[in-house]
């Protein structure tokens, strides 16, 4: 008995298509893949039917455009497994890079016009761990505090130092004891860290 597969979206342009010339019309696409495009596509469509959309979907020359620049770069045997079609249909997943995830908090006008695609910089709602801003973010946390000039050195400190034996632990091989490791290693930044916050 088959199962339908789940249906996700992935939008095309700045996702597939790397979209570095900008907008030249719902059939010109001659920009290269965003790098990883290809293996994300062949793993998804074995678990997910695969919707590709974009404002170019309500053209009959930019579905045709979109569908060929897929069999150009990623071959017949993905591109025949992929959906082209002309509006969203229910999915469990969009891929977009203009997009803001809801997670029940509304976004401010403010971070709405501040809004950046991943190619033109860091999404308005993600932050640093010492940025002042996520002291404001936070919804349920509001005793955080901004952090002095050398807390924030500090916390990067404990964080790159951390990162380097993290990647030398992994760079040994996996075990029980390394996966150990990697947790203990995870708990020593997170106490660290709460004694600079605190």
């Amino acid at each position: 008995m088959s199962h339908e597969k789940p249906n996700i979206i992935v939008d095309f342009d700045g996702v597939l298509h790397s979209y570095t010339s900008g907008w030249l019309g719902p059939a010109v696409c001659p920009d290269p893949p965003v790098q990883g495009a290809e293996t994300f596509l062949a793993g998804a469509v074995k678990y997910f039917t695969v919707n590709i959309v974009s404002s170019r979907s309500n053209k009959m020359e930019g579905l045709k455009a979109m569908e060929e620049y897929c069999e150009r770069h990623f071959g017949s045997i993905i591109t025949d497994q992929l959906k082209f079609p002309t509006t969203k249909p229910p999915a469990v997943l969009t891929i977009d890079d203009r997009a803001f995830q809801f997670r029940g908090e509304w976004p401010t006008v403010e971070e709405i016009k501040k809004f950046l695609p991943w190619k033109q910089g860091k999404p308005s709602n993600i932050f640093d761990s010492t940025d002042d801003a996520r002291v404001q973010k936070n919804v349920f946390r509001h005793q955080y505090r901004q952090l002095t000039g050398d807390e924030k050195a500090q916390m990067r400190k404990i964080k790159d130092q951390a990162l380097v034996m993290y990647t030398t632990i992994t760079e040994i091989g996996d075990s029980r004891e390394m996966s150990l490791a990697k947790t203990r290693l995870e708990e020593v930044v997170m106490w660290a860290v709460k004694h600079i916050t605190g």
